[in-house]
């Protein structure tokens, strides 16, 4: 869909400018919202800071699908989640900071500009050269069209079935293994200072380092290879907890594990997701990130259950 003014711009960019600013407005308007006051305001203002930041995250992953060539995809997938851990990071430590200094609200208004550095990437970058068509006059019928073809484009492809099921259920284990995680270390009687000092001094950095082996075993095996490597090794990384709960309390049993489990998702991270890009048709690039964030929506960091229980 071509915006109005923007579309000039060309199309992701024009997009990629429109979702930041959304989310930009949504985040200053949760802020300026008080759940104390105005509970259902707060509730409405959430839903619309996800929603933005959803539009957001979709347009950046087409726009660089769009950007990238096909070997590039793992390198574009390690740094996307390099960005993405060291941002959110980034993100919490200045809201901390500034919290204490100015108010929870006026924190979270300045963490909303946080979108500026995709938004001037997309301006300065400007359109992918692919991507570049003359605008034509749309009747209902092609609009309708731009939505169900690119759905239709994908079952009608071999195996497409299989490979819907697998972007639905490949993290589900993972993510309910982090649901019950919390209970087990509270019931090895692990504190949540130790659960933090782990999580984030050992788990944060164990993440980066899998992000670069990542990389490194997408460029030398290929694709299905990597992907099936990283899959073994999230399935076993499960199991370094499982024997933490056979050994009881032990930090050097914990630091072990959080560091295998955060290893083994920084390497899914990438080929995982480097596949779901390359899925993804180019005349469509926007409608496949979707099924494809569907499925990895997991990927945010495998520390992020164990932070919110904490909270």
């Amino acid at each position: 869909v071509r915006l109005p003014v923007l579309g000039r711009l060309g199309q992701r960019v024009s997009w990629l400018v429109f979702a930041g600013l959304l989310v930009i407005a949504a985040v200053v308007n949760l802020a300026l919202v008080s759940p104390t006051t105005n509970l259902s305001g707060t509730v409405l203002a959430a839903i619309l800071v996800g929603i933005a930041g959803a539009t957001f995250d979709i347009v950046i992953d087409a726009y660089r699908i769009e950007t990238l060539k096909p070997y590039q995809l793992g390198v574009g997938s390690g740094m996307a989640q390099y960005g993405y851990r060291i941002g959110n990071v980034a993100a919490a430590s200045l809201a901390l900071v500034l919290a204490s200094r100015i108010g929870w609200s006026g924190a979270y208004a300045a963490c909303a500009m946080f979108a500026l550095p995709a938004m001037l990437t997309g301006l300065l970058m400007g359109e992918p050269e692919r991507h570049r068509e003359p605008t034509t006059k749309r009747g209902i019928g092609e609009i309708v069209g731009s939505i169900v073809g690119p759905f239709a484009e994908f079952f009608r492809r071999q195996g497409a079935a299989i490979i819907l099921v697998f972007i639905l259920v490949h993290k589900i284990g993972d993510t309910l293994g982090q649901i019950v995680l919390r209970l087990m270390l509270n019931d090895l009687g692990f504190s949540n200072d130790e659960i933090a000092l782990y999580d984030v001094g050992v788990g944060f950095w164990a993440y980066l380092v899998g992000i670069f082996i990542g990389g490194v075993v997408y460029a030398r095996l290929g694709l299905k290879r990597s992907v099936l490597i990283s899959l073994v090794l999230m399935a076993v990384s499960n199991a370094s907890f499982a024997l933490l709960a056979g050994a009881g309390h032990s930090n050097a049993g914990l630091a072990a594990a959080i560091g295998f489990e955060n290893i083994a998702s920084g390497i899914g991270g990438v080929t995982v997701i480097a596949y779901f890009s390359a899925l993804c048709d180019l005349r469509y690039t926007a409608a496949g990130v979707i099924d494809r964030s569907i499925g990895s929506a997991g990927f945010e960091g495998p520390g992020d259950a164990r932070n919110g229980d904490a909270a």
